[in-house]
């Protein structure tokens, strides 16, 4: 629907409108000679006659255009610009032979996967990478916003992902700044998503934090696991299993994450684990910039070019075609 940026002129149309009705009444009562006797004249209405009115037409319709073109018609565009101050995040999930622990079903890397997934979906507007780690840390996906495609490759990655075991907590942290350290987001963040004692790497984890903070990324730590024994798969055997005394370096994970402002999560159940991911997605939230514009694409134009059109057909008409006796 068309719109008007001064829409008051339209009420010039009501006059316009009633000088053309009246012209129209008073056309056709008016001569330009005088008879004693209309009977002396054949009643008989040429072509000219019949097609006068053309000519009040022409001027009511090149006042009518005239109008328009002053209301200015056209279209208004409104539009919005966001400007995203999200969040680059790192995901490095332990791979380790302990991820094979029962006490989150079915197994805490089954239980992180899941979670993680859910975590990833919710990241709408941010990108997220993705690192695996046991003895060795590997990058598995760069940042990106693809989030199918993460969430795809964390549902591929498992035990035999990555060679050696062990626990290089360190190397992970180092291996996640990396992709984070040219980042241009407002927040970068690694999630560590672990539940064992650092044994494997030559990089230490307080080293590699530091190095984090440096850099202004924020970790936050997940462990994943419960205190006293743990049971894992024996074999091959579909019900055989044996219990481990679960060690777990709690303090370290807490230095690590409060060095660089970040928070540190115990994981020792599903909900526990579910509710700790839940709190860092509302803590490391997406921020926006919203910038409203007003466009208005004037059409008027196309109305002053007929208006003018007509005003002049109608005094080539008066002038040339429908002369008045004087």
């Amino acid at each position: 629907m068309p719109e008007f940026k001064n829409a008051i002129f339209l009420l010039l149309l009501l006059p316009v409108a009633a000088y053309y009705i009246y012209f129209r009444s008073k056309i056709f009562s008016e001569s330009s000679v005088l008879f004693p006797s209309g009977k002396m004249i054949k009643k008989k209405k040429s072509f000219f006659r019949k097609t006068y009115l053309t000519v009040p037409l022409m001027r009511f319709l090149a006042l009518f255009f005239a109008v328009i073109a002053l209301a200015r018609p056209g279209k208004g565009v409104n539009y919005t610009e966001i400007e995203n101050y999200g969040v680059d995040i790192v995901i490095a999930l332990d791979l380790s032979s302990s991820m094979q622990g029962m006490d989150l079903p079915p197994n805490r890397l089954g239980a992180a996967k899941e979670i993680v997934s859910r975590f990833i979906a919710n990241r709408e507007n941010d990108r997220v990478g993705l690192v695996i780690f046991a003895g060795e840390a590997y990058l598995q996906a760069p940042l990106t916003s693809d989030k199918e495609i993460i969430r795809e490759i964390v549902s591929e990655t498992d035990f035999d992902s990555v060679e050696t075991d062990g626990t290089a907590i360190g190397e992970a942290i180092v291996m996640s700044a990396a992709r984070l350290k040219d980042s241009k987001a407002q927040s970068r963040v690694i999630l560590l998503l672990t539940d064992g004692v650092n044994n494997r790497g030559v990089v230490d984890p307080d080293t590699a934090a530091l190095a984090a903070k440096e850099l202004g990324i924020k970790i936050y730590s997940v462990g994943i696991g419960k205190d006293g024994k743990v049971a894992y798969p024996t074999g091959n055997a579909i019900f055989s299993k044996h219990y481990v005394q679960n060690e777990f370096d709690e303090k370290l994970l807490k230095n690590i994450s409060e060095l660089t402002g970040g928070k540190y999560y115990r994981a020792a159940d599903k909900d526990a684990f579910e509710k700790s991911i839940s709190d860092i997605n509302m803590l490391e939230k997406s921020r926006y910039k919203v910038k409203k514009y007003y466009d208005f694409e004037d059409n008027f134009f196309l109305f002053l070019a007929a208006s003018v059109i007509f005003f002049f057909a109608e005094i080539i008409l008066r002038s040339v075609v429908y002369r008045k006796i004087p």
